[in-house]
């Protein structure tokens, strides 16, 4: 059975700024580092309660951790929803906080078939 697998427009964005920054170095190492991120989306689709569960980050959210990034996503029917990937050593609890603060978090969507 297929997987769904939806990326979240600041997940985008944090693959891009991860792209970026290691590009600015090794372009070959940028594009292999984005796959190796990328290539853990199908498992967890497939396996969602594989990462952690992050319930004071959000009531469903759960983490997976690839070398020093943590991709943060949410099960929804049929897959998941990747919402964040970010860097292990930043304030994770204060970004999810100023984001539901700013009212720009993402929430979950319940009528996703």
């Amino acid at each position: 059975m297929s997987r769904r697998i939806r990326i979240a427009d600041r997940a985008r964005n944090d693959l891009d700024d991860i792209w970026d920054y290691i590009a600015q170095r090794n372009l070959d190492a940028a594009d292999a580092f984005l796959d190796k991120l990328q290539a853990r989306f199908p498992m967890l689709a497939r396996y969602p309660e594989a990462g952690r569960l992050r319930q004071e980050l959000g009531p469903t959210l759960r983490s997976f951790p690839v070398g020093e990034f943590i991709i943060f996503y949410r099960p929804i029917p049929q897959g998941i929803e990747v919402a964040r990937v970010l860097r292990g050593r930043r304030d994770i609890e204060r970004i999810f906080r100023d984001e539901e603060a700013e009212g720009n978090i993402e929430k979950e969507d319940p009528e996703v078939p």
